[in-house]
Parts: structure tokens; C-alpha cells; sequence
């Protein structure tokens, strides 16, 4: 049981970039691992927002990324074989005028 479960978590590691001055929109990147830490290729990877959503799916090294991604509340889902599907809700915003 305790192996299933281990194959079942996802690590989801992302940093979020901010650009653009007048319409606040984001670079979200990052890269998926098991609990191991070992890279997971070829997952699928979601982020949805209140009014688009983007998809995408992992690279040889577990890297992923999204280009303008509206601020506000977001949804990230990853899913892949063998493995448990991981969703997480976050909320990116910018205070400020933010330059690429």
C-alpha cells in the first residue's frame, strides 16, 4: 500500500513570473516529480483560470510552462499514468506595474 501511495504522489514545484504593465498576466512555470524526486515525463499539466484555460504536457525533464496566464484565482492540474491526479488552487496577482 504504502509503494502505491508513493507512486501516487505527485511533486509539483512552480514559480511564477510576473510581466506585463498594463494588463497583469503571468509565466507560470515548474516541473513535475514523484516523491522519489524523480522527473515525470510526459504528464499532463492544466492551469485554468475563471475565464481560459491552458494545456500542456512535460518534458524530458519534468519542466512545464504557461505563457499569460491572467492574474486571479487559478487551478493547476496535473495528471499522469500510474500516478494520482494533483490539483491545487492558487492566486497570482501583481500590486504593481511588473516588467518581462
Amino acid at each position: 500500500m504504502l509503494q502505491f501511495v508513493t507512486r501516487c504522489l505527485l511533486v509539483l514545484a512552480v514559480s511564477a513570473t510576473l510581466c506585463s504593465a498594463q494588463v497583469p498576466v503571468r509565466s507560470i512555470h515548474g516541473t513535475v516529480r514523484d516523491r522519489t524526486g524523480a522527473v515525470v515525463l510526459g504528464a499532463r499539466v492544466t492551469v485554468r483560470g475563471t475565464s481560459s484555460q491552458q494545456s500542456t504536457t512535460t518534458m524530458a525533464n519534468g519542466d512545464f510552462r504557461f505563457e499569460g496566464v491572467l492574474q486571479g484565482e487559478i487551478t493547476l492540474t496535473v495528471e499522469a499514468p500510474g500516478f494520482a491526479r494533483f490539483e491545487r488552487g492558487m492566486w497570482y496577482w501583481c500590486q504593481r506595474p511588473c516588467f518581462k
